[in-house]
């Protein structure tokens, strides 16, 4: 007689018959005497799980009628003694059908998780989001993002802000926004958005006057005439990163004295200097303003959209995996 084995390892390539050694491995457990509805068997999808249940009805089926499939099955279930024994199995199955735990993991995870609605801060009752109603949470999410009408304005202007002054197309922002908010802000603290100082620009006043005397600067080099006409409509139209990468704005950074293969009139430095430090803190202060609005915008939607998640009692795997996380690093500190 094979002995039974508590711990196996079947490692085998796609239908090499994984899931008929799993249905052998069932009834056998059943002969020896585990109820079968205490018998967990997962597998990775849906098609798998039914095809084991089916493929241990069919066998216990096919032994109780033909004498050739019971031999077959006893060579690999040696506890079977007769028919009356797969007749006994079969009825206990069929009568247990419905409380079978054959499933996948997935389904095993959530039916588990579903346990711990309380601790995980979930609807009860609740279960698997899918594709299906995945749109009408975020249009739920994106309706409460938008209801009160005194935060409109202030939606506009962070959206604006969380793309850099470009123009926004709000549905696809929010879009993106809705799977970088559970990256991005869950578990994060504001300081990682917001972090860095502000640079004082030259004030309005002390721009202009520095822009005129790079208009008035008299060059004698065609090329550094041209660059410095550039680099005044640059500054007119408050384009600091073209005034700061192109003509001879890089120059004077990099420290270099020429450009085009001349030397730089030494004025050009001096005038430039407080131009370029102004330019780098207006960049400076753009990137620091996207990183916060981005955060503001995230964590706003963040919450609309779990609390649209709350109120139809559907959850993603990572909201799920997410909580479970965070209720066992608090009963940790705790």
């Amino acid at each position: 007689m094979t002995r039974f084995e508590p711990v196996q390892i079947i490692q085998a390539l796609a239908g090499s018959g994984k899931t008929q050694l799993l249905a052998y491995r069932f009834i056998r457990l059943m002969q020896l005497g585990v109820e079968p509805e205490t018998i967990l068997a997962m597998t990775f999808s849906r098609k798998a799980a039914g095809e084991i249940r089916d493929r241990i009805v069919e066998m216990l089926s096919e032994a109780i009628l033909q004498p050739k499939k019971l031999d077959e099955l006893r060579k690999e279930v040696p506890e079977l003694n007769s028919v009356d024994d797969c007749v006994a199995l079969l009825q206990k199955l069929v009568a247990t059908l419905h409380r079978l735990n054959i499933g996948t993991i997935d389904s095993f995870f959530v039916k588990t998780a579903l346990t711990f609605s309380d601790m995980l801060e979930f609807t009860q009752g609740w279960s698997i989001l899918d594709e299906l109603h995945e749109d009408q949470i975020f249009a739920d999410a994106v309706s409460g993002l938008t209801k009160d009408k005194t935060k409109v304005n202030q939606l506009a202007t962070s959206l604006y802000a969380s793309r850099g002054g470009a123009k926004v197309p709000v549905s696809k922002t929010l879009d993106g926004i809705k799977d970088d908010a559970f990256l991005g802000i869950r578990g994060a603290d504001e300081s990682v958005w917001t972090w860095g100082n502000r640079l004082t620009p030259l004030s309005d006043e002390e721009l202009e006057s520095n822009i005129v005397t790079v208009s008035n600067l008299n060059v004698t080099m065609t090329s550094q005439r041209k660059a410095l006409a550039t680099a005044v409509v640059a500054m007119r139209n408050g384009d600091w990163n073209a005034f700061l990468t192109s003509g001879m704005a890089p120059k004077v950074i990099e420290g270099t004295t020429k450009f085009s293969r001349a030397e730089m009139d030494p004025r050009i430095k001096d005038v430039y200097a407080p131009l370029i430090k102004h330019g780098f803190a207006i960049l400076a202060n753009r990137i620091l303003d996207k990183n916060e609005n981005t955060y503001k915008l995230m964590k706003e939607f963040q919450s609309c959209w779990m609390h649209a998640k709350h109120s139809r009692g559907l959850y993603s795997f990572d909201d799920v995996t997410y909580s479970l996380g965070a209720s066992s690093a608090m009963d940790c500190l705790d």
